[in-house]
């Protein structure tokens, strides 16, 4: 909303921004971790909802049957969050980073009387940046400080792909799904990054 030109009525990069007029704080600045980790919270309740809508019970599964321990699906996920974690620590920054959705996240703010709430970048929907916003928020503006969310987000698609193939094929074919996917070495390159590719990723599955 930030980029809507009020006297235009059109949407342009170069509106006037101005801020939010507000008598009261909208969240407390002290509270901005907590309030953005409930946040993709209820984003995660979203996505398991449209799980449950795709394939009625699953979730249902989920929550009622006991949790089946697997060692080799552990095991993989063990090594693919020790691999992300490296190259989220010492790999560069890329265009997409630099110049998207690490600027993008500085962007973002819940202040009272300054509220800036972006929908899309240049290039690319917002989503990214709320990653990052959150990520740099809760664990520090490094370069693995704003990746960390994304790791997660990987990972989280990685258990996703496992519990779906488990369901619907057996425990072997989840585990070299989930195998498959966690040591791809594009997915492996972007799940590392805060890029826009991990977010769509989780939510479109």
């Amino acid at each position: 909303t930030q980029n809507i030109d009020r006297t235009a009525f059109r949407v342009r990069s170069s509106a006037p921004r101005r801020p939010y007029p507000s008598s009261r704080p909208w969240i407390p600045v002290r509270l901005r971790g907590l309030s953005i980790l409930c946040l993709f919270i209820g984003l995660i309740g979203i996505s398991l909802g449209l799980v449950e809508r795709a394939a009625p019970g699953t979730t249902g599964t989920w929550s009622v049957s006991r949790p089946r321990s697997d060692a080799i699906f552990g095991l993989i996920l063990l090594a693919a969050l020790l691999l992300r974690l490296y190259f989220a620590t010492t790999a560069e920054y890329i265009y997409d980073e630099a110049n998207a959705s690490i600027p993008r996240s500085q962007s973002i703010s819940f202040a009272p009387g300054n509220l800036q709430l972006p929908i899309r970048g240049q290039n690319h929907p917002a989503l990214p940046a709320y990653f990052v916003k959150a990520s740099s928020v809760l664990f520090g503006t490094t370069p693995l400080g704003y990746r960390l969310v994304h790791v997660l987000a990987g990972l989280c698609t990685i258990v996703l792909i496992f519990l779906l193939a488990r369901r619907w094929y057996g425990p072997v074919a989840a585990r070299w799904a989930a195998a498959l996917l966690a040591f791809n070495e594009y997915y492996l390159g972007v799940s590392a990054r805060a890029t826009a590719h991990v977010p769509y990723l989780l939510f479109t599955g």
